[in-house]
């Protein structure tokens, strides 16, 4: 399985899904929804781990990203599975979507 995480200055995604090809069709990963992640350059210029981040990112977002991933993380520890296959944030609406797997 893969869960990825990613954000712009003050929205952000989780996405869990099937690293495994056949999986895929019920359990779809971040590639499935976009599809040129592995043709887009690596972009050194923005880091969450240095200073000049905070002034292009919010401070909350690696924070309320991070925390949906364990939400996910922990249902899977403590009941074995979960429906929660998207979940979006954005702190400047202060809305959060979750999205369960295809059917």
């Amino acid at each position: 399985m893969w869960l990825d995480l990613g954000n712009g200055p003050r929205h952000g995604q989780v996405v869990f899904g099937a690293i495994a090809a056949k999986q895929r069709q019920h359990y779809p990963n971040v590639l499935d929804a976009y599809a040129e992640i592995p043709t887009l350059p690596d972009n050194y210029s923005k880091s969450c781990s240095v200073a000049s981040s905070l002034r292009s990112q919010d401070c909350l977002i690696n924070r309320a990203v991070t925390t949906a991933r364990m939400n996910i993380l922990w249902e899977l520890l403590r009941y074995g599975e979960t429906n929660k296959h998207w979940i979006v944030l954005n702190l400047e609406s202060g809305e959060q979507a979750t999205y369960p797997f295809p059917i």
